[in-house]
């Protein structure tokens, strides 16, 4: 056994990155996706609005199948202590959705604590590939995108803000590739196979990910392979 393992952390890392890889390489199938499988493909971005709080980018997750960050600032001069974002899911020809999630406030309450003109990056559960995936099915499109919000804030004084009590909030603009249709380019999946589909699992991290701090971006695209495993589809995803 090597000498490093013997120290009680670096044995209990080196376990859970033993893990780690073995958990994608199974969900992967133990072989790389092919170029003739059907594809779905996924665009993470945000809109540009006016609000207490408003996104000022977005970083992929640092470890592939966790959550995105999104950089949040604040604009008051309150301090905040919850905050939601809302994600609005397109399919780029009409069909529109929308969810949330309270869980960033439980698990991660000191990244939505912003001091007035503060700025923190914060986790956020509804950009995972998994929840985006959902919506694939429900939308069968082959191609979605996901545009992040501020849809409400809760104040340290006990006021708050509501996107959908604010007038001057109803119209926003969005980051991201200018032609959704021109985005969507690389999926290939039919309504057929994306019904059979299981749902978004992670696969290697692409050679843009490798490192433990993705950069700062104004919108991110990635492509899941679609693989069969017992009747069904596995979409095999980079985050």
């Amino acid at each position: 056994m090597p000498r490093w393992i013997h120290n009680a952390g670096s044995w209990k890392r080196f376990c859970f990155a033993l893990v780690r890889l073995c958990v994608v390489l199974l969900l992967a199938g133990g072989a790389a996706p092919s170029k003739d499988d059907p594809t779905i493909k996924m665009t993470v971005r945000f809109a540009k609005q006016d609000g207490p709080v408003r996104i000022l980018g977005l970083r992929p997750p640092e470890i592939p199948g966790k959550e995105p960050f999104v950089h949040l600032q604040n604009l008051s001069s309150k301090k905040t202590v919850h905050i939601w974002v809302e994600a609005i899911i397109t399919d780029g020809k009409g069909k529109v959705s929308r969810t949330n999630s309270n869980a960033p406030n439980q698990f991660w309450p000191e990244e939505r604590a912003i001091p007035p003109g503060g700025e923190v990056w914060a986790r956020e559960i509804v950009l995972r590939s998994s929840s985006l995936g959902t919506f694939l099915k429900e939308m069968r499109a082959n191609c979605v995108f996901a545009t992040a919000q501020v849809m409400k804030v809760e104040f340290e004084d006990g006021s708050s803000w509501d996107k959908f009590l604010d007038k001057k909030s109803a119209g926003f603009e969005v980051t991201g590739e200018s032609g959704e249709q021109e985005a969507c380019a690389g999926a290939t999946a039919t309504q057929e196979e994306v019904q059979q589909m299981l749902g978004p699992q992670v696969g290697p991290p692409p050679r843009a990910t490798e490192t433990s701090s993705p950069e700062e971006v104004q919108y991110y695209s990635f492509t899941c392979s679609l693989r069969p495993r017992q009747g069904k589809l596995v979409a095999s995803c980079p985050y």
